[in-house]
């Protein structure tokens, strides 16, 4: 996965949250981070770093110099914005039925 820079103000301000540089925060977590804010884009709402810590974990393992996110057991993104992302969906699907007919 490719970085991009300069970095959005989400990733500014949830490196400053986690208290670590750009190289600390393991490759594969830079993933997690991408895709949450790709969803919020899409269903319109702002990417928060509260809510994007609610969700995931910080971890270091050991006395390794980088961090890695983890998903937290029980709480999803979808639990948050469930509905509106069905609704979201139903909107699309009927829109591709009657396109279709």
């Amino acid at each position: 996965m490719k970085l991009r820079l300069p970095f959005t103000r989400f990733e500014r301000e949830l490196l400053t949250e986690l208290n670590i540089a750009t190289a600390q925060l393991h490759h594969n977590s830079w993933a997690f981070v991408r895709a949450f804010q790709i969803m919020c884009a899409h269903l319109g709402l702002p990417a928060s770093v509260d809510v994007f810590l609610f969700l995931f974990e910080a971890k270091n393992p050991g006395d390794r110099l980088w961090v890695s996110l983890n998903g937290i057991a029980g709480r999803s993104i979808l639990s948050i914005i469930g509905f509106r992302l069905v609704l979201h969906f139903c909107y699309l699907l009927l829109g591709v039925l009657l396109v279709a007919h």
